[in-house]
């Protein structure tokens, strides 16, 4: 896997450098289930910033929530379990290239959303 196939899933999944954070943080220990405390307190973040990163990565198929409203790290396929270690050795190696993917992709969201309302001559 490439460095390009890990900044992909950065670019296409993370919206934050808390919800990189969390994608670092949880998969150290995939047997541990997280109350959202913990999650905050890890993370150094206020609760919604926790609360926030934990539903990012929920929709994403990472996280998952039980009966209980603890979270669990738990990739949705092989691929995933895959990617998401190459992501985590990425930032280790490269923290600045891969934080930086996070609002080069939101930039481009938003141009997207510019050029949306532009008016067409």
């Amino acid at each position: 896997m490439t460095e390009d196939d890990a900044l992909a899933l950065v670019r296409d999944a993370i919206r934050s450098i808390q919800t990189l954070e969390l994608l670092v943080l949880m998969p150290r220990d995939t047997d541990r289930a997280w109350r959202a405390e913990e999650i905050a307190t890890a993370l150094r973040a206020n609760m919604r910033v926790a609360l926030e990163g934990l539903s990012a990565l929920e929709q994403v198929a990472r996280v998952r929530v039980d009966g209980n409203g603890l979270f669990r790290y738990r990739p949705a396929c092989p691929m995933l379990a895959e990617t998401v270690p190459n992501v985590v050795g990425h930032y280790a190696c490269k923290p600045l290239v891969v934080m930086k993917t996070i609002p080069a992709s939101l930039a481009g969201k938003i141009q997207t959303l510019v050029d949306a309302f532009r008016f067409r001559r």
